[in-house]
């Protein structure tokens, strides 16, 4: 159980359920890996409307098709489009990997 910005709820007994510690920043993700957005460390209005209107919410899944160090850039593709973000931005998103290349990460 998560808040809206998909951090953990702990429970009655003050226990966190699911698995926060399995969550990776999206800028160190593998191309050619496929994620699902599970928090967003960057509360503030206009990163969350960002996020909303590029289609990049919790619990949605995607695939992670360039990430560049060098560049400093990720690009991952969400419902047959591509977004591009920085990577302070995609720092900025927790993911949980759902497959990565072999020989990757």
């Amino acid at each position: 159980v998560s808040d809206p910005h998909g951090d953990p709820i702990p429970s009655a007994d003050g226990a966190l359920r699911g698995h926060p510690e399995r969550a990776i920043p999206m800028d160190s993700v593998s191309a050619g890996s496929r994620i699902r957005i599970v928090r967003v460390t960057d509360q503030g209005g206009d990163f969350l409307r960002f996020l909303r209107d590029s289609g990049l919410t919790l619990q949605k899944e995607c695939r992670v098709v360039f990430n560049s160090r060098e560049a400093g850039v990720v690009t991952a593709e969400i419902d047959g489009r591509q977004v591009t973000l920085g990577h302070p931005a995609a720092r900025q998103l927790m993911v949980e990997l759902l497959y990565t290349p072999r020989g990757s990460r």
